[in-house]
């Protein structure tokens, strides 16, 4: 399997660091005595990849040179220290965001995060400084990220035709009227974005996120696999009924030896791994071996993707009940990367980023070794998030060509096995199901679905025309869907007579 260069670059996360730390420690008469907002704005542009990176944090100016080359001498955090130093609140906030997103977890820590519920804790600490918002913004510039280009092409066109849904109503998780406005308020929405008939109707940011900003997408990062997945199948290049370790030999021996390509797409595979609770001793582990969680070599457990695969065994019996596990995307993820000999990044970029016109590169997170995360790692814009969907509605067609296989979506649509889903989640709604990452609503309102930690969601509804793009940063972490499913229908219902 080849990798392109930059997902193997090992100044990533150092030259990255060294332009935040820069900015810290260019003086109080520049960085330092400007806004947050500002500091926000210079960050961006200074992170745009490793390389660029590096190149602007030297660039940015000939007095701060000095400081950026005792930065990578002494220790990118150190710097940001200093600056903190100077009383500016900015800088202080920047350096504890440095710091806690770049230390690594000694075993202690690691042992206690594993035997207690530390989940919660330890992903908290990490984004929500200043605050979750902002995390969710920012950590493919705090963790190791590899980039996924839209070719520099331009974007796709989005037209315009604005409806007033501020004032839409539906009921709420109690019983009462509420509007739309103060649903978006109520799920910490950072941005949300509707299409009607292939035209932008709605559009809106808060807390400091832009059109521009990517953010992050978790599991709604798992049906960007299973997509791209589900459309090799249809293209004769993955048999979805052979076995997982007749594509990855080095699976053998682990739980998915015998599990076929369509039961971890399914997610009915058996795999003594739980992530329902979000705070369990299996998720802490799944963050260190991805390093969304840094570790010290001390740490005792797997330290890349690929190791903690290997580590787990199975339980029971495969594709008798659903059990929702970002290690089935995982597992695929490098199925794809094996059959097609290229990384993660590349496909994407090669199969959706730049034939369907993208505004902005996106970013996938990655482990030590420069294996990415497929199953939470993608960060995008939320107007890109809306082209999938879109995607999606018009069964892979965008912009006049038929980008996926005329039966990818078709396929998709037919949803898995009930009685399979329902066996996992007894309160599943009847004839709902999990199918390829993608959760299906088969017997209710024919939606589909992809959804992601702290509420992201890609809400697709063929029926009314409709794509609904969502980013939050809900400090539930794994709030119910149902709410939003309520919200989702009610803007189906307020824009379908127009």
């Amino acid at each position: 399997m080849t990798r392109t260069p930059t997902s193997r670059s090992p100044f990533t996360r150092t030259t990255v660091v060294v332009a935040l730390a820069s900015l810290l420690s260019l003086g109080a008469s520049q960085a330092l005595a400007q806004t947050t907002q500002e500091v926000e704005q210079q960050l961006q542009q200074a992170a745009p990849s490793a390389e660029q990176a590096a190149q602007q944090a030297a660039q940015i100016t000939q007095q701060g040179a000095q400081q950026v080359e005792q930065a990578v001498q002494s220790n990118a955090a150190q710097a940001g220290q200093q600056a903190a130093q100077q009383n500016a609140p900015q800088a202080a906030q920047l350096s504890a965001i440095i710091q806690r997103a770049t230390a690594p977890v000694s075993s202690q820590q690691a042992t206690t995060a594993l035997s207690s519920s530390g989940m919660d804790g330890l992903l908290q600490d990490l984004l929500k400084l200043p605050d979750l918002h902002w995390g969710s913004r920012y950590i493919d510039v705090l963790r190791p990220s590899t980039r996924i280009s839209n070719g520099g092409v331009e974007a796709s066109a989005l037209p315009s035709a604005s409806v007033d849904l501020n004032s839409v109503t539906f009921t709420g998780s109690d019983g009462k009227e509420v509007s739309l406005e103060q649903w978006q308020k109520n799920t910490a929405t950072d941005g949300l974005v509707v299409l009607h008939r292939g035209q932008l109707v709605y559009e809106r940011y808060d807390h400091g996120q832009t059109q521009q900003a990517r953010h992050i997408l978790w599991s709604a990062t798992k049906s960007v696999a299973g997509l791209l997945t589900l459309d090799m199948i249809q293209a004769g290049q993955i048999d979805p009924s052979a076995p997982i370790a007749h594509y990855l030999p080095e699976l053998k021996g682990s739980a998915w030896e015998d599990a076929t390509v369509q039961q971890t797409l399914d997610m009915s595979t058996a795999v003594d791994y739980a992530e329902e609770p979000l705070a369990n001793p299996g998720v802490v582990q799944y963050m260190f071996a991805g390093n969304i969680l840094p570790s010290d070599q001390s740490y005792p457990g797997a330290r890349t993707v690929v190791d903690f695969l290997k580590s787990l065994k199975k339980k029971g019996e495969h594709g008798q009940r659903f059990t929702y596990k970002s290690v089935d995307t995982e597992v695929i993820g490098l199925l794809l990367e094996k059959v097609t000999g290229k990384d993660f990044a590349t496909l994407v970029s090669e199969r959706l980023w730049k034939p369907m016109g993208a505004q902005q590169d996106a970013t996938v997170l990655k482990d030590r070794t420069g294996v990415a995360l497929k199953g939470s790692g993608m960060s995008s814009s939320l107007r890109d998030l809306a082209r999938v969907g879109e995607l999606v509605r018009l069964e892979g067609r965008f912009n006049g060509k038929q980008l996926l296989q005329p039966g990818t979506v078709a396929e998709l649509k037919k949803g898995g096995d009930p009685a399979v889903f329902k066996a996992g989640r007894g309160n599943a709604r009847d004839g709902s199901s999990y199918h390829d990452f993608w959760w299906i609503a088969q017997s209710q309102d024919g939606t589909l679905e992809a959804r992601g930690l702290a509420g992201q969601h890609i809400y697709v509804d063929q029926a009314n025309e409709l794509v609904v793009a969502k980013f939050s940063a809900d400090a539930k972490l794994n709030p119910t869907p149902s709410i939003d499913q309520n919200a989702f229908a009610a803007i189906a219902n307020a824009v379908k007579g127009r």
